[in-house]
């Protein structure tokens, strides 16, 4: 049953259509000949605005009169306008290209996961007047044909980003500062990841459900590559992935760190020094012996040799978790912006956890 009047859903659409058109109170008062003031009054929902202006408003903000009263606006704009970039999965049946597809339950239920945390984010960055823009480091870079110029692009996201030759610690974390949201979610053990633009707003969806941290922080470049790279329209799917994959690879380690660490040219690699890279660098063993024979270290009869004996080869100890949205919520409370029954919604955590979480960060 919906409890909220039509004055009050009036003003959340007016704000949230004014927003989501990059349109300031004061332009839009200016566009339909009223004071900011004014409407600053209607979006605070204390000021009821005749017919003839709630027109006006439509035409300026290019609306239809009904969005302003539409109970599910903010949801039905997003899923509207969720264009989906990449997919990494386990099995072969679930991919998001031309002749492969997720499964249409699946593909909704991700949709709407990642929704509903979107609409959060936009709340709580607009009571925290937070304002995170999200700036593509390859946005003029030509478009991508191979794999070596995957990681040519790769080693310019790294400049750009100020990595240079280090290892990212947590990928998440280098992710969500550069103002890309990155969003955990539960859902089968088929799906590891996937990238979209939800209304110019980008985001890498992770499956919570995958726990080994290297496949975490591969598949969260892999979905990077397909949000960031432009690829040429003539590659089949397959040729995508790689391209793709080769982008993630770099990202985790270029070729020049890694001829660094292992020398130009070696007849077999040690456990010792592929557990070292692995733990050091955040990266598979496989990823690392992939790595190694494109860069000539070792040729490919050894990486074949050797892939499927070292999966289980040493263990990476950084974290891989969203942390940003939940660093909002507890400096909104910390700063009076918002209530603990706010920030309780916002994180989506049971009384129980959420007092727990507070009186352990607060005493």
């Amino acid at each position: 049953m919906n409890t909220v009047s039509p004055m009050k859903k009036f003003a959340e659409n007016l704000n949230y259509l004014r927003i989501n058109r990059g349109i300031s109170q004061g332009e839009l008062a200016e566009r339909i000949s009223v004071s900011e003031k004014t409407i600053m009054r209607y979006e605070s929902g204390n000021f009821n605005p005749k017919m003839n202006i709630v027109v006006s408003l439509a035409d300026a903000l290019n609306v239809r009169v009904d969005d302003f009263f539409n109970d599910n606006l903010s949801q039905e704009s997003m899923m509207d306008g969720f264009k989906i970039k990449g997919v990494t999965e386990c099995f072969s049946d679930l991919n998001y290209r031309e002749g492969f597809k997720i499964p249409e339950t699946l593909s909704h239920s991700i949709k709407e996961q990642t929704v509903d945390r979107l609409l959060k984010i936009k709340e709580l960055y607009d009571l925290l007047n937070v304002n995170v823009k999200f700036n593509n480091p390859l946005e003029k870079q030509k478009p991508v044909k191979s794999k070596e110029d995957a990681q040519k692009a790769a080693i310019k996201v790294r400049k750009k980003w100020n990595i240079g030759n280090s290892p990212i610690l947590s990928v998440v974390t280098t992710l969500e500062n550069q103002g890309i949201n990155v969003i955990e979610l539960e859902a089968p053990e088929e799906f590891e990841g996937l990238s979209a633009y939800v209304n110019d707003i980008p985001i890498i969806v992770l499956n919570k459900a995958i726990k080994e941290k290297t496949r975490r922080r591969f598949t969260a470049l892999h979905e990077l590559g397909h949000l960031i790279l432009t690829i040429h329209d003539d590659l089949d799917v397959n040729a995508i992935e790689r391209i793709c994959d080769a982008f993630a690879a770099t990202m985790l380690i270029p070729k020049e760190l890694l001829i660094l660490e292992l020398g130009e040219k070696r007849s077999r690699l040690s456990q010792n020094e592929l557990k070292s890279l692995k733990e050091k660098y955040g990266i598979s063993v496989k990823a690392i012996l992939v790595g190694a024979a494109y860069s000539k270290i070792i040729d490919w009869e050894e990486y074949h040799e050797r892939k499927n004996d070292l999966v289980g080869l040493g263990e990476y100890e950084g974290k891989e978790q969203a942390t940003k949205f939940h660093q909002l919520v507890y400096r909104g409370i910390v700063e009076g912006q918002i209530s603990q029954g706010k920030a309780k919604y916002f994180t989506g955590m049971s009384s129980r956890i959420f007092n727990s979480t507070i009186k352990e960060a607060y005493g």
